[in-house]
Order: C-alpha cells, then sequence, then structure tokens
C-alpha cells in the first residue's frame, strides 16, 4: 500500500497491487473460491511493467529518447518498489540509460507478486490462507475481503475506457497493462464488444510501457 485507506473500496494502491486485485475471481458465481486471485502466466511480466509505471509516476525515472534514465530519488511508499529502483540501478546509471525491455527483464523476478499480496493482506484487502500439499508442502492463496475491492477497480477501468482522453493517467496504465495479460476479458460477466478491443489494442500500442510488455509476452509464448 502506497498510504491509509478509508474503505477497501477506496483504497490507495500502488499498480502492481491493482493488478493483483483484479485477478481475483468474480463474484458471480457460487463457487466456494470466488474472490481468490488467480494469477495469470504471464501476470509477472505485467507487475514488472507495473512497478516502472510506478516509478516514472514518483518521478525516479524519465523517459528520453525511447529509453528509461534515472531522475531523482523521491519517497516511493512502497518498499518494493524501492527496492526496484536499486534493482534497476546497474542498467540505468549509465548516460544512456536503458532500454524498457531491459528493465523489464531486470524485474521480472524481483520484487514478483509476494511482496504486493503481503501488503495487501497487512491492508487487509485480501485474507492468506494457507494448506499443505500432500501434508507438508505449505500453498498460499490470497481471497478478497469484500467483492467492492475489485469493483472499484474494474470501475475505474471502465471510466478510462468511456473516455480516454481526459483519464486519469494511473487509470489508463492500468487498463492497458490489464489487457497485456487479457484481465480485460473477465472484468464483467461477458467479453468487451469489438470496439473496446479495439480501443484497448490501440492504447495498449500507444503506451510505451504496456507496448513493452505486449511484446514481452509475445516472446515469451513463441
Amino acid at each position: 500500500m502506497i498510504d491509509g485507506f478509508r474503505n477497501p473500496s477506496d483504497a490507495t494502491t500502488c499498480l502492481p497491487e491493482d493488478l493483483l486485485l483484479l485477478c481475483a475471481r468474480s463474484a458471480r458465481s457460487a463457487r466456494r473460491d470466488d474472490g481468490r486471485i488467480r494469477q495469470p502466466v504471464y501476470l509477472p511480466h505485467a507487475l514488472a511493467g507495473a512497478v516502472l509505471v510506478e516509478l516514472l509516476f514518483a518521478g525516479a525515472l524519465r523517459f528520453d529518447d525511447k529509453r528509461l534514465h534515472l531522475d531523482g530519488n523521491p519517497p516511493l511508499g512502497h518498499p518494493s518498489l524501492a527496492a526496484a529502483a536499486t534493482t534497476l540501478l546497474p542498467s540505468l546509471s549509465g548516460p544512456r540509460g536503458a532500454r524498457i525491455s531491459t528493465c523489464l527483464v531486470r524485474l521480472r523476478r524481483r520484487p514478483g507478486a509476494r511482496p504486493f499480496l503481503d501488503s495487501l493482506t497487512t491492508a487487509g484487502l485480501v485474507r492468506r490462507d494457507e494448506t499443505r500439499l500432500l501434508g507438508f508442502i505449505p500453498v498460499a492463496s490470497h481471497t478478497l475481503t469484500d467483492p467492492s475491492i475489485r469493483a472499484h477497480r474494474v470501475s475505474r477501468i471502465d471510466a478510462a475506457l468511456a473516455s480516454p482522453a481526459t483519464a486519469n493517467p494511473r487509470d489508463l496504465a492500468l487498463a492497458t497493462l490489464a489487457a497485456t495479460v487479457d484481465l480485460t476479458n473477465h472484468l464483467h460477466p461477458t467479453r468487451p464488444d469489438r470496439p473496446t478491443r479495439r480501443l484497448l489494442t490501440d492504447l495498449t500500442r500507444a503506451d510505451p510501457i504496456s507496448s513493452a510488455v505486449a511484446t514481452s509476452i509475445r516472446r515469451a509464448r513463441t
């Protein structure tokens, strides 16, 4: 969490946390695991992109000639964002900076999802349950504590897609990053219509970070 919150639906979360909350199974059936977070295979790519976006928003990074450069040492709020900035130092410390793809590779495994799930658990937005596989292998799962937590993020994406030109940049980033791992096809009971899917494709291509994430995922699939 970046800072405090008044209630679960309007909690101030960072983009990696928002992506994880969107991974929760929608509570539209009677299944016992409704609300459980199920991470797509390629979510680490999107989480890495979300971390980069947060560092850009915070002023820790900047774009220059299609490359990323260090741009200060602002407070980052979430310990994992600060750790990510440290991880990128070897790549970004030179005068030429680094390509987005290089930064994504460095961040794909660090910090990963766990610290963000831990912060969501501490904040009370998700509940952590642990079982034992084969009686001795610990397996953790995370479940939303309130369906409105996911619904609030979905409404942010809906609003951004309804008016992209005036949308909050953070909400647009959430929409395009979610699209890279197909989360936008599962926000509602039915898939988005063709114009909405086309809009998401165009917005993703226009955003440097989300476009690089999408390219990274395509390469990983081949």
